[in-house]
């Protein structure tokens, strides 16, 4: 899912994103990119389409010097619904 407009703002004004370094080599230059990813739960190498599954939507951000990637929930970030969360935990065990 690419990100709009909107959510970009959300971004922008997003205090957790403020001066933000990469906690591995402590650069600043840091890519945010311009997609929610899902982080899904491991079924042992198998894609789980039915049944009890947990999907995690994420954002990433890229140091651009040691290419470490920062994972952070969409949801709590405010670019997803929370009926994605709320499903979530409903999958959850």
């Amino acid at each position: 899912m690419i990100i709009n407009d909107e959510q970009k703002k959300r971004l922008v004004d997003n205090p957790v994103l403020k001066d933000i370094t990469c906690p591995v080599c402590k650069n600043t230059e840091l890519v945010l990119t311009d997609k929610i990813f899902e982080l899904r739960e491991f079924s042992g190498g198998n894609l789980r389409l039915r049944g009890k599954s947990s999907v995690i939507p994420v954002i990433s951000i890229l140091c651009e010097k040691c290419g470490h990637i920062i994972l952070l929930n969409a949801v709590k970030l405010g670019l997803v619904t929370s009926d994605i969360e709320r499903d979530q935990e409903e999958h959850t065990d």
